[in-house]
């Protein structure tokens, strides 16, 4: 651990810690330097006042200097209660530790909670009385932001190779029993028994097949078939199977814009899109509550003013399938789009569901968000570029 900084001849404590800060600054320079820092610049007595605040301290923590100076520090800039480990690197400096440094969370005076790097220097005198600390703090809210997505995109990207590699061996054995079965099949004949068994056999390789697409979905290696096609025919066509799977106690409702420009997708994977956001809507109403599915033919500005921005200018149809249902907290949201992340009980969903239609939709450039509170209820709603968007058909 580094010596702890010496400043009886420059600080006192109390109430001449001011005055006798004030001697720190002995030339015009180091005025001039400490205003001109880029990082938040702090000055603490041995209450944790504030002494010194610099403009970047302002512009980070939004209090001006006049609002900062003789107040608590911990009072201004920490959300309550107090982090522990704000606590622990207290005691640090108070006992002279040189690099009792943190990063943790503060509050600016809009109330925003933010993220900073404190790189935090104690003050003593020769006898190792705390006097104050200096400090340089960094908000580095958006560069944590990006760094915790580029570790997702990183997990996401490894758990997608591993899952392409099981969906071909998975491909394989269900190649394997079909053409065993088909074998068996010419074998024993009409014996109902022997046929009964095989069906059964067929019916668990069609569903090693069914998880061998979602695999390959969610790892986007899945070739494509997009044509230009309808996102309100896709609809029409799935509209009787997806109402056969509602119970009673759920209103199903289509409302088709017929304005909707066509499309470039696979029909397939977006009536597999379709289906599974209908039955997690489904599952999300046990005590019965009204699902809808509507589309819209909306401009990139218009659905921005919607809240979805970030989109390539252009026309798309919108396809949204909103429930009634239980909703979903801010939490759950941030982790819906995970592999094998379910708030389902166990046994009951393999988590790839939402995973499977995030990869379609990103591969036929497309974007997908999610609107939902507690208890009352949730609207995904996808937004594809209108097939005039295109120039070519890929991926």
């Amino acid at each position: 651990m580094s010596k702890p900084l010496h400043v009886l001849s420059f600080i006192g404590s109390g109430a001449n810690a001011g005055l006798r800060f004030a001697d720190l600054r002995r030339s015009g320079f180091l005025e001039l330097q400490i205003q001109r820092l880029p990082l938040a610049y702090v000055a603490l007595d041995d209450q944790i006042r504030v002494l010194e605040w610099n403009p970047a301290a302002e512009r980070t923590f939004g209090y001006s200097k006049e609002e900062a100076l003789g107040r608590g520090a911990l009072d201004l800039i920490l959300p309550p209660p107090l982090d522990g480990q704000v606590v622990e690197i207290l005691r640090r400096l108070r006992t002279g530790d040189m690099d009792a440094h943190s990063v943790n969370t503060n509050r600016t005076k809009g109330g925003r909670i933010i993220t900073c790097q404190w790189f935090n220097t104690p003050l003593m005198d020769s006898e190792g009385r705390f006097l104050g600390a200096i400090a340089l703090a960094q908000d580095i809210t958006e560069r944590t932001a990006l760094e915790e997505r580029l570790g997702q995109s990183q997990k996401l990207e490894a758990v997608g190779r591993f899952a392409a590699g099981i969906a071909h061996d998975l491909s394989g054995f269900a190649t394997a029993i079909n053409v065993c079965t088909h074998l068996l099949g010419e074998v024993v004949g009409h014996d109902n028994r022997a046929r009964q068994l095989l069906n059964e056999i067929s019916a668990v390789a069609a569903r090693s097949t069914s998880l061998t697409r979602q695999l390959l979905a969610f790892s986007r290696q899945q070739n494509l078939a997009p044509r230009v096609i309808s996102v309100n025919d896709v609809v029409r066509d799935a509209e009787e199977m997806l109402r056969r799977l509602m119970p009673k106690n759920v209103r199903f409702v289509t409302t088709l814009d017929p304005s909707v420009a066509p499309i470039l997708a696979d029909p397939g994977q977006l009536e597999r899109v379709l289906f599974n956001l209908v039955v997690n809507g489904r599952d999300a109403m046990p005590g019965g509550g009204t699902l809808s599915i509507t589309t819209h033919g909306l401009t990139s500005d218009e659905l921005a003013g919607r809240g979805v921005a970030g989109l390539p200018p252009g026309r798309y149809a919108v396809l949204a399938v909103t429930d009634s249902g239980a909703g979903m907290s801010e939490e759950t949201k941030q982790h819906i789009f995970e592999p094998f992340f379910s708030t389902k009980e166990p046994g009951r969903a393999s988590g790839l569901g939402l995973c499977v239609v995030d990869g379609i939709i990103k591969q036929s450039r497309g974007h997908i968000s999610v609107e939902s509170q507690p208890g009352q209820g949730t609207c995904f709603r996808i937004c594809l570029p209108c097939a005039a968007a295109h120039s070519v058909a890929t991926d």
